[in-house]
């Protein structure tokens, strides 16, 4: 998205958070909620610990919260061991997954420590993480391979205080229907084959994508966070389910200088086109793409982010869209519609509502 736009785009966010003040600051404390209304708690699933907590909110769905995470999967997609082939200065070189494994059990030991720099990690981003409350998204640099660590960390009480982790967590959970970035993280290596296969069955004519690979982990010692549900969905259901409380996925770095001599302009534009090629099933900020040319001349992009975006912002319909600037005035008008203006009788209907891209592992 280039800077007009965005700037446009951050002029109307804000001016509709101004809007939101007299709303807010008008509802009764004393009206009653709605009987009936979905509630979760949570605690952790082993340990000595039993306290638990809980949040009644009629955005929660069965789906994705309780239907996202698959054991299986999990357990098929982790590093595999042995030795792990890279490329390093245009030369194949081997590194043992077993060292990458011990140095991820030093970063989570640093991080728990609640270390501000790692001993063998650069950080790259820390968006919506919480030290303090020890919650969110990490994603760190190993100094010396070319993998990136996106690490995933919830507890209990975080899971469902979405508001300790920045601005978008409080956002994202009211369009998610629920689900945060712990759960939507559960679905990018699944994500990762359904890109594949619909580029297999229908290529996309403008470039060659290149997905980087892409494993999860998680602590030896890890605890589970025990989800428990009540009134969910539009038969009242109890539902359960359980989430690592911690893990990472571990995938290959990318560093592709652009040779391309593209505008932001026409960048945007193919992006936004693949996005509408695949039904919106990846985000499309304009980070998420790295744009290169091979020897042919033939362009190429590698997506870095695949996360199943549908989960993130809860769309059920699938949408096309000419530009980023339409796409991001859609979302703004959707979140605000979900978070504020969205009457809670028809919000618990929303569970009903046909869903044209649910999300199922292939």
């Amino acid at each position: 998205m280039f800077k007009k736009e965005l700037i446009i785009v951050r002029l109307m966010a804000f001016l509709m958070v101004l809007s939101w003040v007299t709303p807010l600051c008008s509802r009764s404390a004393w009206r009653k909620k709605l009987e009936n209304t979905p509630t979760i708690t949570t605690q952790w699933a082993q340990g000595t610990e039993i306290k638990s907590y809980t949040i009644t909110d009629s955005h929660i769905e069965k789906y994705p919260l309780f239907t996202i995470f698959n054991q299986a999967h999990f357990k098929q997609n982790k590093i595999p061991q042995g030795r792990l082939p890279y490329t390093a200065n245009g030369k194949t070189e081997y590194v043992d997954s077993a060292i990458l494994m011990e140095l991820c059990e030093g970063l989570v030991k640093e991080t728990t420590a609640k270390k501000r720099k790692f001993t063998h990690f650069k950080i790259l981003q820390k968006k919506n993480f919480n030290r303090r409350h020890m919650c969110g998204l990490l994603v760190v640099k190993f100094n010396d391979y070319p993998f990136v660590v996106k690490l995933f960390i919830e507890n209990p009480k975080s899971l469902i205080n979405y508001w300790c982790k920045g601005f978008e967590p409080i956002f994202f959970w009211n369009m998610g229907n629920g689900a945060g970035r712990h759960v939507c993280g559960l679905t990018r290596i699944g994500n990762q084959s359904i890109i594949r296969d619909r580029l297999e069955q229908k290529p996309f004519e403008l470039a060659t994508i290149n997905i980087p690979r892409k494993w999860f982990w998680e602590p030896k010692k890890n605890n589970y966070i025990k989800i428990h549900g009540t009134n969910i969905g539009m038969s009242h259901e109890a539902c359960d389910t359980q989430l690592p409380g911690m893990y990472a996925i571990i995938a290959d770095y990318i560093d592709i200088h652009d040779n391309t001599t593209l505008s932001q302009q026409q960048k945007g534009h193919i992006s936004m086109a693949l996005c509408n090629h695949l039904d919106l099933i990846i985000d499309p900020h304009a980070n998420n793409y790295i744009f290169n040319r091979d020897a042919t001349n033939r362009l190429h992009i590698t997506l870095i982010d695949t996360e199943y975006f549908p989960v993130m912002v809860g769309l059920k319909k699938r949408k096309q869209f000419e530009s980023h600037f339409e796409w991001y005035t859609y979302l703004i008008e959707k979140c605000i519609q979900d978070t504020f203006y969205q009457p809670k009788n028809i919000r618990l209907y929303s569970s009903t509502q046909h869903n044209e891209l649910l999300f199922q592992y292939i």
